[in-house]
């Protein structure tokens, strides 16, 4: 699922991308780099709220993925 999303968020299908994400963390919720890829389509759906939830479970998760989800939603 995690694949699928990163497809979908290549060709532009945010909303597509969000839910395979979804999928990919029902399977496996510590999977950092699906709650990146969940961020990162929420951010492109203009889902703030979703995306800062991303970025808190990257960061209980202690992954480097957050830091670049954070940069992400600052605009760096």
């Amino acid at each position: 699922w995690h694949l699928l999303g990163g497809v979908h968020g290549d060709l532009g299908r945010f909303a597509a991308a969000a839910g395979a994400y979804r999928r990919a963390l029902r399977e496996a919720p510590r999977f950092a780099a699906a709650w990146f890829g969940l961020g990162r389509a929420a951010l492109r759906l203009g889902r703030a709220a979703e995306a800062q939830e991303a970025l808190a479970a990257l960061e209980r998760l202690q992954s480097p993925e957050a830091a670049k989800l954070k940069a992400l939603m600052s605009g760096s």
